[in-house]
C-alpha cells in the first residue's frame, strides 16, 4: 500500500541530496547585507516546483515528488554558484568540504544496504531498527573520523 509513497520519497531524497551544495545561503546572505536575496531565493524555490506541477500534471505520488524535485535540480546550482562567488571560492574547494559527509554518506549507505540483505527475512521493525541503529553509527563514526 506504501509503494507509491517510496518511490516518491526516493525522488525527493535523491533532489534533497543536491541541496547540499549550497548548505545554509540564507545566513550567509545576511552576514553579507544581501538579505534581499533570501527573498529571490524563496521565490525561486517556490517557483519553480508549482511551475513544474502546472507542466507536469503529475497523476502519481513519484510525479508529484518530481515535480516537487525540480527545485533541488534547478536552483541548487544556481544557488551553488551564487554562494562560491560570493565566497570568492572555486567548486573544488566545495567539493573538498563535502568530502567528509559525502564519505559518511557513502559508508552509511553500504552498511544500510549491507544490514538490509543480511536481515531480508527479519520481522520489517527489527529489520528498520537494525538499518537506523547501524547506519547512524556508520555515519557518526565515519564523519568522526574524516573530521578528525
Amino acid at each position: 500500500a506504501w509503494a507509491g509513497a517510496a518511490e516518491a520519497a526516493r525522488v525527493v531524497a535523491l533532489a534533497a541530496c543536491l541541496t547540499f551544495l549550497h548548505g545554509d545561503p540564507f545566513s550567509l546572505f545576511v552576514a553579507l547585507g544581501r538579505a534581499r536575496w533570501n527573498t529571490w531565493v524563496a521565490v525561486a524555490n517556490l517557483a519553480v516546483p508549482l511551475a513544474a506541477l502546472a507542466v507536469l500534471r503529475p497523476t502519481t505520488p513519484a510525479g508529484a515528488a518530481l515535480a516537487w524535485a525540480t527545485q533541488g535540480v534547478l536552483v541548487t546550482p544556481v544557488l551553488a554558484a551564487v554562494v562560491l562567488r560570493t565566497l570568492g571560492r572555486s567548486p573544488a574547494w566545495l567539493l573538498r568540504q563535502a568530502v567528509p559527509g559525502l564519505l559518511a554518506g557513502a559508508v552509511m549507505v553500504a552498511v544500510v544496504l549491507g544490514v538490509q540483505a543480511a536481515m531480508a527475512e527479519a520481522p520489517v521493525l527489527p529489520r528498520l531498527v537494525a538499518a537506523i541503529g547501524t547506519g547512524a553509527l556508520a555515519f557518526a563514526g565515519t564523519a568522526w573520523l574524516a573530521l578528525g
